[in-house]
C-alpha cells in the first residue's frame, strides 16, 4: 500500500501541519518515517491519503506551514514528489 508523507523540520512543524489539515478535513496522522526518508533530519511526518495531495499542498500553503518534503512510499522503496 503507498503512503504519501510531509516531512517536517521538528515535531512541532508536524503537529501545526496535521492541525491545518485536520482542520480543513483532510484525516492526517504524524508518524515516524524510515531514516532514509527524512535524510538525517527530523524523524516526524504527517501521512495522509494520497488522493487528498493537490488540495493538502493548496490548504499548507495558504497557511504558511509547507512542509520539508512530500515522499510517496511504496512497498521497499520511495520518491520524493515536487510541491
Amino acid at each position: 500500500m503507498e503512503e504519501l508523507l510531509f516531512t517536517g523540520k521538528s515535531a512541532t512543524h508536524a503537529q501545526m501541519m496535521k492541525r491545518v489539515l485536520d482542520k480543513s478535513g483532510i484525516a492526517a496522522r504524524i508518524v515516524r518515517p524510515d531514516i532514509n526518508i527524512t535524510h538525517g533530519n527530523c524523524s516526524y511526518a504527517v501521512k495522509i491519503s494520497q488522493m487528498y495531495f493537490g488540495e493538502a499542498v493548496e490548504v499548507l500553503k495558504r497557511s504558511g506551514i509547507m512542509p520539508v518534503r512530500a515522499v510517496l512510499v511504496y512497498g521497499n522503496g520511495y520518491r520524493e514528489i515536487s510541491i
